[in-house]
């Protein structure tokens, strides 16, 4: 019974610990970055399969959005603060700030275009 437990625990942390770091900071704070666009994250490492699987994704939508949005892209290999203060478990993961640097959105693994898309168009200004 009390191995049970652990694994338990374990999934919940592991569950609760993006969820927490989405309401935090600002792009400012967290991203260094202050352009006062709505931005987009996409933390990535090299030798990972899906992240060069969404390269063209985030290409496409940079010519979509580009003018409107800023694509920021960090490798967790080098870029370990950044990891931490989004607690980047997994890469890719995408996080979608509004032009006020408030986290709107989080994605994490393989993410169709339509389902940026959406996300991005949540993070532009109402006009």
């Amino acid at each position: 019974m009390r191995r049970g437990i652990i694994p338990v625990l374990i999934l919940a942390v592991l569950m609760v610990t993006p969820l927490l770091a989405m309401g935090c900071g600002s792009a400012s704070d967290a991203a260094g970055e202050t352009s006062g666009k709505p931005m987009v994250i996409d933390f990535w490492r090299p030798g990972c399969q899906p992240c060069e699987e969404m390269e063209p994704v985030l290409e496409q939508l940079e010519k979509e959005y580009g003018d409107q949005v800023d694509f920021i892209a960090y490798n967790t290999m080098e870029e370990r603060g950044k990891s931490e203060q989004y607690a980047i478990e997994f890469v890719p993961t995408f996080i979608f700030l509004n032009a006020e640097g408030e986290i709107v959105d989080r994605m994490v693994g393989l993410v169709d275009i339509n389902t940026m898309r959406d996300s991005i168009k949540r993070i532009l200004p109402d006009t």
